[in-house]
């Protein structure tokens, strides 16, 4: 019995030691992780605080780069609106100073009106001197061949003077017709057209060149030149834009001086830039097509007698 006791004290104190050793392997295991788990949890608190840190001062700096933004946003803000006040102000000076020329240039073009109707009236009036220049030129050139046939008939009646007396009555006579005339004036035309396009009509006074189309179809003419020669000096050339694109057939249509286009013109008569066409005693107009070939003509001939 006291044999069966030990053998059984021996089994449970190998039992006990086994438990212990067990114990003492699952108490170091568990410590062994708890140690690398404690280890591992102050990594990560310190990573965490770390990046906590990081992002308080990622924070800060966006906070500061806001209130910068914030602060040049109020200054953007304070320009665009002196800006905006200078822009109407300027516009409000540009619109006064835009009245301004407004008025200016009306009073210049008024001016202007004014000094074109004077120019008209002196070319008028020196058409008007020069056609009575050339008549006085004629007149004189007739009175000095009646005065030099006078003296000749004066010489041939000396001795008939002297037996007769008559030679006075005879002067006198001759006199009075001298005293007695007069100057005419005459105009002729020479048209000529290679078409339909022709000049029908340049009045003496050089207001307008009237074109007529006599052919049955629209011409068009843009492009066309018409250039005019007054007493061999030629005059600026005017050149057809596009409004006579579209000529009708069996239409006239007036180009006038400027100034000279009156009220009742029709509305397809057009106005140059130039005071007149030009006056002159001898007036050649002519019409070229945008080849520079010649596709009309009007001579104008005055003769005094």
């Amino acid at each position: 019995m006291a044999l069966a006791i030990k053998e059984i004290e021996q089994m449970y104190a190998d039992k006990t030691e086994a438990m212990r050793i067990d114990m003492e392997s699952n108490y170091n295991l568990k410590l062994q992780e708890l140690r690398t788990g404690a280890a591992r949890a102050v990594m990560e608190t310190t990573k965490t605080k770390e990046d906590c840190k990081d992002l308080r001062n990622a924070v800060t700096e966006l906070r500061d780069k806001i209130n910068d933004l914030d602060n040049r946003n109020a200054m953007l803000l304070r320009e665009i609106e002196a800006l905006r006040r200078a822009k109407e102000d300027r516009e409000r000076e540009l619109e006064a100073e835009g009245a301004m020329l407004r008025q200016e240039a009306d009073g210049l073009r008024s001016e202007l009106d004014a000094i074109l109707r004077e120019l008209q009236m002196i070319m008028d009036s020196k058409m008007g001197l020069e056609l009575e220049i050339a008549a006085y030129r004629k007149l004189l050139e007739s009175e000095e061949t009646r005065t030099s046939g006078r003296q000749l008939t004066s010489s041939s009646f000396m001795s008939s003077s002297s037996r007769g007396g008559g030679g006075g009555d005879l002067d006198d006579a001759e006199r009075g017709s001298a005293a007695r005339g007069e100057m005419s004036a005459k105009t002729t035309y020479q048209r000529a057209a290679k078409g339909a396009i022709a000049i029908c009509d340049c009045p003496p006074d050089g207001k307008f060149v009237r074109l007529e189309n006599t052919g049955r179809k629209e011409e068009n003419i843009s492009g066309w030149k018409i250039r005019r020669t007054v007493d061999g000096s030629d005059r600026p050339e005017f050149v057809l834009d596009d409004r006579f694109a579209a000529f009708a057939a069996g239409s006239k249509i007036t180009i006038f001086a400027k100034g000279a286009k009156s009220a009742n013109a029709g509305r397809n008569d057009v106005e140059m830039n130039d005071p007149t066409w030009g006056v002159g005693m001898n007036v050649t107009t002519k019409i070229f097509n945008a080849d520079g070939d010649e596709r009309a003509s009007l001579v104008q001939t005055t003769i005094y007698s």
